[in-house]
């Protein structure tokens, strides 16, 4: 074989590994779609995550932490749950600690998160208390 037969054969191989690679390319890519956002979209965001920080603030507190403890339950596993809230229920979670006075509001979130946690249990999205029967 000739040199100048070798470097067609490189040139072929070369070419076969560009059209492969412009082939998986496009498998592999992700499509992006951009739309504009309003300021009140913005601002929900905004308030959706003040309102999670609040609510994980809470529960950072040593008081509330022993109380779940007392109760029987996992600290990490309820801060998971918190992660995993829809907007609307950190919202209804805030506003019962709002409404709570100082100093009591511990009991009362505790109660609440209960409440949350049996009805995710309820549905099937946890397993958190093997007392309650998933519907």
């Amino acid at each position: 074989m000739s040199i100048k037969t070798i470097s067609i054969k490189i040139k072929q191989m070369f070419a076969y590994v560009l059209v492969a690679s412009f082939l998986f390319s496009g498998i592999f890519s992700t499509s992006l779609q951009a739309k504009m956002l309003s300021t009140t979209q913005v601002q929900e965001q905004a308030q959706q995550q003040v309102d999670k920080t609040q609510l994980l603030d809470a529960l950072a507190t040593a008081e509330v932490q022993s109380k779940l403890v007392a109760l029987g339950v996992d600290v990490d596993l309820v801060t998971e749950r918190v992660q995993h809230l829809s907007a609307d229920e950190i919202t209804q979670l805030n506003a019962h600690l709002d409404e709570m006075p100082a100093g009591s509001g511990v009991l009362g979130l505790l109660v609440t998160i209960f409440i949350v946690l049996v009805i995710t249990d309820m549905l099937g999205a946890t397993d958190v208390f093997s007392f309650v029967n998933k519907i």
